[in-house]
């Protein structure tokens, strides 16, 4: 999985083809990250007086990325937002825009209060607005077959309730892992083994 943003589209485009072309038997997963809609995520992205080409940016890869699965059948494109109050109010206004113009269900992550930006994460009943407009069998999945659709329907079930409970002030019930199968590339590049 190599998450990106989609700001640089000629030097991502170049960079998978390169990879799938010398690595013929991998399966590769690009992850293109939108913040929002096209005003929100270039004030995000880019802040308050950038030139306002982020999100344009971020769209023609995903455009070029699905043209390239034509050719490249093992490459699988995932389209994600983070929620948090910056953006909570157009979340599913840009899950149907990417639905409608790319045919890929937006997937979603909650923002934490940890780390950087104190005080972004959405309110509980934001998130279950949210989450109750989510379609029940993620069309994300649709090449998977019964098993595993059934498997990431379920996955995907159980840390909606982990959210839930988040949001409640609960801790969560799964035991860090952080250091021994996963790390965190922050925001300037630093790599830690846990987001605090």
């Amino acid at each position: 999985l190599i998450p990106t943003n989609g700001s640089f589209v000629e030097n991502i485009i170049g960079k998978t083809k390169n990879i799938l072309d010398n690595c013929p038997d991998m399966n590769l997963t690009i992850l293109v990250s939108l913040d929002g809609l096209e005003a929100t995520h270039n004030k995000i992205r880019e802040g308050e007086n950038g030139p306002g080409i982020a999100f344009q940016n971020a769209i023609e890869t995903i455009a070029s990325l699905k043209e390239l699965q034509k050719k490249y059948p093992k490459l699988m494109l995932v389209i994600n937002s983070v929620i948090h109050k910056k953006n909570v109010n157009e979340i599913l206004e840009l899950m149907r825009l990417i639905k409608n113009n790319f045919g890929i269900t937006l997937g979603i992550s909650m923002y934490r209060d940890v780390g950087i930006g104190k005080n972004l994460q959405p309110s509980l009943t934001d998130w279950r607005r949210i989450r109750g407009s989510l379609p029940k069998e993620s069309i994300k999945y649709e090449n998977a077959g019964f098993l595993l659709k059934t498997f990431y329907n379920l996955r995907d079930e159980y840390q909606y309730y982990i959210n839930d409970n988040y949001l409640r002030g609960n801790a969560s019930p799964i035991k860090c892992v952080a250091g021994r199968f996963i790390a965190v590339l922050d925001h300037n590049g630093d790599v830690k083994v846990c987001e605090n």
